[in-house]
């Protein structure tokens, strides 16, 4: 009775939200609010589902999860398939609509939406869970200091240790000694056999309590702080005898030593040989370029200009179907203009990181050694096998077939490619595709000492500000604005507030009740 009471109390509950919801025309408001930041245009929101692309069904799934306002939301790596308008479309959304009662659960590679939306960081790692209440670099922060406060306290359970066993040894060569002495005289004293045998057991079962103290010696204090209690929290951490935890040489056992997945990751890009050209002057110049596909007479792109010198740190912006990758097609030469035109230095390498270069890896079954041997054969296995490993990929992975590997080595693998080139010019088009926030962390470093300029098409918001020097947003095929400061990040994202949404099929802003929620304003960093 109970219990049927209780259910009764909750379906009595439920319909009376049901009975407080929003009428019909309030709902295809709402979902029709919700599509709009996400990009869709008016026309694409009739299309059926299944006549949509994969990336524009994967935005759809978003929208109905958003739409349906879930006291709890799971989101597996959201931005995926998301321009950088449609981020921060979202990254606002859901500071405005998950607060309080509800809450959201998210894996995500991108630092900026970890940082702007979430306010707990939870880590897996060797199979334990390391929770924090904050942005992902105070976490970061704290872990360091934990680690280092746990390394010390490793060295000195090591010191304790050694100290253990240097007086078991004693004690054990101690009593070799007196056996063997006593063992010489057996023949001559009989009493003195049995003393032996006495003092012999004596002795070793002192070294067993030697050994069982040694085994119980750790850390004096628990990870939170508090003095250890056996009653209560079982093994010393630290001991022998807890030996599920980690640590160099299970030098500290059971320790939860937080560390990025490659600690010593580092991808390093190889010197091009010089162009001689001056600083500041151009080695690619795009002049008032117009490109239309064949058969379709309205053009992806309309008197397009930019400048790309030496040293060049240039990001492409824009929504998805702006012309971003047609415009890097365009410069690298996979396609000619239809008006105006594209100069590069006579001498100029280019190499060029497509977005779905993974991809097309993947249905290859050679090994990555055995794909750079073909791709250059005049260097040597051990020039080859030194440059995979500079990004990561190294010891056996080296000779994995390639459709074995995960999206992310596979991504190595062609970066250790464009990296064998020897570039003056690298050409990204989403190169954060597949990567983990720490390898991005590797890659924008490598990035920001590369001798040669850099083009890049990414919405990865950290990397944009790490790197970009000059931002070229692209809107309905034009080029906007060429945004240069010492943060044109800042001016990108403001103008991307202002661009509206739904720029992929000419749009319309969201209705009047969700305008909040499609402003487009970035939220600080929690602290």
């Amino acid at each position: 009775p109970e219990a049927m009471e209780e259910a009764s109390t909750q379906l009595s509950a439920v319909y009376e939200e049901l009975a407080q919801g929003e009428d019909d025309a309030v709902c295809e408001q709402h979902a029709r609010a919700i599509l709009v930041g996400l990009g869709f245009s008016p026309t694409m929101m009739e299309f059926r589902v299944h006549d949509l692309s994969g990336g524009w069904r994967m935005r759809c799934a978003l929208a109905a999860a958003l739409f349906t306002e879930p006291q709890l939301l799971m989101l597996d790596e959201p931005t995926n398939h998301l321009d950088m308008h449609s981020i921060l479309w979202l990254q606002r959304y859901l500071v405005e609509h998950y607060t309080g009662s509800k809450t959201l659960l998210c894996v995500s590679h991108d630092r900026s939406f970890i940082n702007a939306v979430l306010t707990d960081i939870v880590v897996i790692q060797g199979k334990t869970l390391l929770n924090y209440a904050g942005s992902l670099e105070e976490f970061e922060t704290a872990a360091e200091q934990m680690s280092q406060h746990l390394k010390r306290e490793a060295e000195a359970l090591q010191k304790k240790r050694a100290a253990a066993e240097a007086a078991i040894d004693k004690h054990v060569a101690r009593e070799q000694r007196s056996m063997k002495n006593k063992t010489d005289n057996r023949l001559h004293n009989r009493y003195s056999v049995a003393q032996a045998v006495f003092y012999g057991s004596a002795q070793s079962g002192k070294v067993a309590a030697l050994n069982r103290k040694l085994e119980r010696v750790g850390m004096e204090k628990t990870l939170d702080g508090k003095r250890f209690k056996a009653s209560e929290h079982g093994f010393r951490l630290g001991s022998l005898d807890d030996n599920e935890g980690e640590g160099e040489g299970r030098a500290l056992a059971a320790a939860p030593l937080f560390q990025k997945q490659d600690p010593t990751l580092k991808f390093g890009f190889e010197g091009a040989s010089s162009l001689g050209v001056l600083d500041g002057l151009p080695i690619l110049q795009v002049q008032e370029v117009s490109f239309s596909f064949p058969g379709q007479s309205a053009p992806v792109l309309t008197d397009v200009s930019l400048s790309v010198s030496g040293k060049s740190r240039v990001a492409i912006a824009g929504a998805n179907g702006s012309g971003k990758s047609t415009l890097v097609n365009l410069m690298i030469g996979g396609l000619q203009a239809s008006a105006g035109q594209v100069w590069r230095h006579r001498n100029l390498k280019i190499a060029h990181l497509s977005q779905h270069e993974a991809d097309e890896l993947q249905a290859l079954t050679s090994t990555p050694l055995a794909y750079l041997q073909a791709c250059f054969p005049a260097r040597t296995d051990l020039e080859l096998r030194k440059l995979l490993g500079s990004f990561g990929v190294q010891g056996s992975m080296a000779t994995q077939a390639l459709n074995t590997l995960s999206g992310g080595q596979r991504v190595r693998v062609a970066f250790a490619k464009i990296c064998a080139e020897r570039p003056q010019l690298l050409v990204l088009d989403e190169p954060t595709n597949h990567l983990d926030i720490y390898s991005i962390d590797a890659l924008t470093d490598a990035l920001r000492s590369f001798e040669g300029a850099v083009i890049l098409v990414t919405h990865n918001q950290s990397m944009l500000k790490n790197i970009a020097e000059e931002v070229i947003l692209l809107q309905h095929g034009s080029c906007v604005s060429a945004l240069m400061s010492a943060d044109p990040s800042d001016q990108l994202l403001s103008s991307l507030c202002k661009a509206g949404a739904g720029q992929s099929g000419g749009g319309q802003q969201p209705s009047e009740k969700h305008s909040a929620a499609a402003a487009c304003t970035v939220r600080p960093s929690i602290s």
